[in-house]
């Protein structure tokens, strides 16, 4: 699995940095919407390899400073099936979870996302949590295209989501653990600016 996220994080060095973030994230909703301590760590685990499939996109479009053209979004959109097919048919339920979420953490509750259109609880619940995680971290971290939103603009710009991108439950549960949760040091400077 570690050799697997080392691969992600050769393409960027952000990459490696934002999967972390979200792995401790995705543990930390996980936790609050009262999972076990081994499923939470499984969640944690897994959900690193979200974005294992940029793999196979092209380095032109994932550090494309400006919008991406219809075309590339596609090409962009296919990650998700590259990671699913990447990391499914081991047997293993870490790999197995995590192909789970490589696929689903695209979709949207109100069925108009990626890669299946999948909506509501058809979308695996660890795939919800990353959704949101995921989401959260890119709009916190400068990303090629644009400069990071301070915290309370990230999260403000999120609810606009809530019920039709995000699963309001989960969502309301990450924002309830971010309100409890001691600051790290790079939320805590996201949240001055």
């Amino acid at each position: 699995m570690r050799r697997l996220a080392a691969a992600v994080e050769a393409c960027d060095h952000e990459t490696a940095g934002h999967i972390e973030r979200v792995g401790d994230y995705s543990a930390l909703v996980a936790t609050w919407l009262g999972l076990s301590e081994d499923r939470c760590e499984l969640i944690r685990r897994s959900s690193t390899l979200h974005d294992v499939g940029k793999i196979g996109v092209a380095d032109e479009i994932l550090l494309k400073p400006g919008s991406l053209s219809p075309a590339e979004r596609v090409a962009m959109q296919r990650h998700a099936k590259i990671g699913h097919d990447i990391l499914s048919g081991s047997g293993l339920d870490l790999l197995e979870l995590a192909a789970t979420i490589a696929w689903t953490h695209h979709e949207r509750v109100d069925g108009t996302g990626y890669p299946r259109g999948l909506a509501g609880s058809e979308i695996p619940l660890e795939g919800r949590i990353v959704a949101v995680v995921d989401v959260y971290d890119a709009l916190t971290s400068d990303r090629p295209y644009r400069p990071a939103l301070a915290h309370d603009n990230a999260l403000a710009l999120m609810c606009t989501g809530k019920g039709t991108q995000f699963d309001a439950i989960v969502l309301d549960a990450f924002m309830s653990a971010l309100r409890e949760t001691v600051p790290t040091p790079r939320h805590a400077e996201a949240a001055v600016e």
